[in-house]
C-alpha cells in the first residue's frame, strides 16, 4: 500500500526533524535505515566520541537514545552537522548506501510518498561506487603501459552521459560532486626513457578483464614490438548491483556503459637494451 500522509499543517512527517532524546513513531523509521546501513557495512558495534561500545543492530523503539545518536552522527553527515535528522534524510541516506554497496533496492521503500526522489539516490549511490572502480582501472591501467617503455599516452572519455553524483555514501565526507564525462580528456602525458618491465604487466593482466581490447594491446607490445595505437575501448562498469527495480536498470544501463579513446605510442624495445 502506497504511503499517504493526510496533514493540516505545511510540513510533511517525513521532513519533521528529530534529535536526541525525542521520542517519536517515526523515529523508528530513522533506526531501521541505520540498521540496514550498518548490515551493509557488516558493522557489528559503534564507539561514542568518549569511548563508549554500542552493539548494533539498534533496538528499534521510538526513542532517540544515546546509542540513536551515536549511530546518526556516523551514519548521516546531516546530523553531525546539525543534530537533527528526518526520515527523509535517514531514507535518502539508506537507499543511496544500498546501491553503494552493491544491494538490491530496499523493499520497504518502494511504496513510499518520495519513492521516486529515493530511486535517483540509489542510482547516484550505484554510479558514485561504478567511478571508484573506473578511476581504480585506469590508474592500474596506466601502471601496466607505463612499464612497457611508454613514450606518450592521451586517454578521451568519450561516454556521453553526465549529471550529478551525491558523494557522501559510504559516511565519510559529504556534499555533491558535478560530473561531466563527454569529451573528457582523462590523462595525457608524455615519457622519458625509463623502463621495459613486461613482467609487471603480464601480472597485473588480471585487473584488465573489463577494458579486453587494451589488453591486446599490451600483449602486442611484448610479444612483438608495437610502437604505436589507437584505439576506443567500450566496457561497462560492474557496480557489484543486483537490481531488482526496472525504471532504475534502465538508467543503470545507461550510465554505467562506457567508453575510452586511448592513443599510445611507445619506445623502441632496442632503446632499453643498454638502460
Amino acid at each position: 500500500m502506497k504511503e499517504i500522509f493526510n496533514f493540516d499543517n505545511e510540513v510533511d512527517p517525513i521532513d519533521l526533524k528529530f534529535k536526541k532524546g525525542d521520542k517519536n513513531e517515526l523515529i523508528k523509521k530513522i533506526q531501521n535505515a541505520i540498521n540496514a546501513i550498518a548490515g551493509y557495512r557488516n558493522q557489528k558495534e559503534i564507539i561514542s566520541s568518549n569511548n563508549i561500545k554500542f552493539i548494533l543492530p539498534l533496538k528499534v523503539t521510538g526513542v532517540f537514545d544515546e546509542e540513536t545518536n551515536v549511530a546518526s552522527t556516523d551514519f548521516f553527515p546531516s546530523y553531525k552537522n546539525s543534530g537533527l535528522i528526518s526520515v527523509r534524510d535517514a531514507r535518502k541516506r539508506w537507499v543511496h548506501a544500498s546501491g553503494f554497496y552493491g544491494e538490491p533496492y530496499p523493499s520497504p521503500l518502494t511504496s513510499v510518498s518520495n519513492y521516486d526522489e529515493l530511486k535517483s539516490d540509489y542510482v547516484n549511490g550505484a554510479v558514485y561506487k561504478a567511478e571508484l572502480n573506473k578511476k581504480l582501472l585506469l590508474e592500474k591501467m596506466i601502471l601496466v603501459l607505463e612499464s612497457l617503455g611508454l613514450k606518450y599516452l592521451k586517454i578521451t572519455d568519450l561516454s556521453s552521459h553526465s549529471g550529478k553524483l551525491k558523494i557522501n555514501a559510504i559516511g565519510q565526507g559529504n556534499g555533491e560532486a558535478n560530473y561531466n564525462a563527454e569529451n573528457l580528456v582523462l590523462r595525457e602525458k608524455k615519457y622519458g626513457k625509463t623502463i621495459y618491465n613486461p613482467e609487471i604487466a603480464i601480472n597485473e593482466l588480471d585487473n584488465l578483464k573489463q577494458i579486453p581490447k587494451i589488453i591486446s594491446t599490451i600483449k602486442g607490445r611484448i610479444e612483438n614490438n608495437l610502437l604505436s595505437e589507437k584505439l576506443v575501448e567500450q566496457f561497462r562498469l560492474n557496480a557489484g548491483i543486483t537490481v531488482n527495480i526496472a525504471s532504475i536498470a534502465a538508467e543503470l544501463e545507461f550510465k554505467l556503459n562506457n567508453s575510452w579513446e586511448i592513443e599510445l605510442e611507445f619506445y623502441p624495445k632496442d632503446d632499453f637494451l643498454n638502460l
